[in-house]
């Protein structure tokens, strides 16, 4: 099978690690996959853990995107003309798009015997207007979502929702014909890159970690502002941040106020995340929106406990009082307090990491590769 992905660009978000395992895992299988990405690749991307292989499975080719909406024409306007090279040289059997961006490529010019799926990453912002201002981009947005409906209709269209909560949201925003193709299929990790007994590190104190991109959606700043609550308290607590991002300034000035330096420690993207894994003994996550959360499998597959907010698509992943605690509205004194029973207690963190193991063997990227391959061909 000719698979061909079209997304955004490549670095260190969950959606860029979830391409790369499915199209090395697709290759394994003898597929032949071409990932095009219309951006420039991210600055994350020199330390993405799985570049070598990624490069190795398949060929990335980057074109430029341009697109304008003529209200005169009542038409979308691309150049597509790279991409349209592409697609008649390669003669893909399956055109996988991931992101909006990339969803307004791919469907620009339709092509015969093409299978069309889109892969629902999150709640696309776009498809909710109801809920939105009524602005300049509420009107681009709706005049690019009525004509990319038409495009979903004449394709057939199938849709990838990674959570129960995206599924709802794509199945109350697409109209009635299109609701039958949204198949639900939760993201995957490729469980043997994070845990060995082997290299489990023991601590003299109790190690936080959280990964995500610096933003205020990820809630560093609520995270920190804990930490610093529970060693005032008396605990000893080391936290370390695993990511990049427009914030990391202001975090660094917010560590060094609360006097956190020797504490708190933000990382930047690293491409050994394996590595800070398996010294942690606790996972922390604060998402205000959270699509699924693949960090949150690679956490359980570390055998670690987690303690998250409820960000939408993550609390597919939780357990409560199991292999983590889910914390609603980042309610500050209850997030707190679920982080100290775990400091409190090694034997329940143990518990609470062996059940997220156990739970994280049902999203291993073999069987999801399985089914992603069942989808292309119905």
């Amino acid at each position: 099978m000719r698979i061909l992905h079209v997304t955004n660009t490549l670095g260190c978000g969950g959606a860029e690690f979830l391409l790369a395992n499915i199209v090395i895992e697709q290759v394994k299988r003898g597929h032949e996959v071409i990932i095009v990405i219309s951006e420039p690749f991210h600055i994350t991307y020199n330390d993405f853990s799985l570049r070598n292989k990624l490069e190795e499975s398949a060929k990335i080719i980057q074109i430029e995107f341009k697109s304008s909406f003529s209200l005169l024409k009542n038409k979308l306007i691309i150049d597509i003309e790279k991409f349209d090279e592409i697609v008649t040289r390669f003669s893909p059997n399956v055109i996988h798009s991931h992101l909006f961006k990339a969803e307004l490529i791919s469907h620009y010019k339709l092509y015969d015997n093409i299978k069309y799926v889109t892969h629902c990453h999150n709640n696309m912002d776009q498809f909710n207007l109801k809920n939105r201002k009524k602005n300049k981009r509420w009107i681009s947005d709706f005049l690019e979502i009525k004509w990319l409906l038409k495009k979903y209709k004449k394709v057939n269209n199938t849709f990838i929702a990674i959570s129960k909560d995206t599924e709802s949201f794509f199945k109350l925003h697409l109209p009635s014909k299109l609701k039958k193709n949204v198949c639900f299929l939760p993201n995957c990790i490729d469980r043997t890159l994070y845990f060995s007994d082997e290299n489990k590190i023991t601590n003299q104190f109790v190690q936080l970690i959280s990964i995500g991109n610096l933003t205020e959606n990820k809630g560093h700043r609520f995270l920190i502002e804990i930490v610093s609550k529970l060693i005032f308290k008396g605990y000893k607590i080391k936290f370390d941040i695993l990511g990049y991002g427009p914030l990391q300034g202001d975090l660094k000035m917010l560590i060094n106020d609360l006097n956190l330096n020797e504490c708190v420690f933000l990382r930047g993207n690293v491409s050994n995340v394996d590595f800070y894994l398996s010294k942690a003994d606790i996972f922390v996550h604060a998402a205000h929106k959270e699509g699924f959360g693949l960090v949150l499998l690679e956490a359980m597959a570390s055998k670690l406990p987690i303690v998250t907010t409820n960000g939408g698509g993550n609390q597919d992943l939780i357990n409560e009082n199991e292999n983590g605690f889910l914390i609603e509205n980042r309610n500050l004194i209850d997030f707190e307090q679920k982080l100290e029973v775990l400091i409190l207690d090694p034997e329940k963190r143990k518990r609470m990491g062996e059940n997220g193991f156990i739970f994280s063997k049902s999203y291993d990227v073999v069987d999801y590769t399985n089914r992603l391959i069942e989808i292309y061909k119905c």
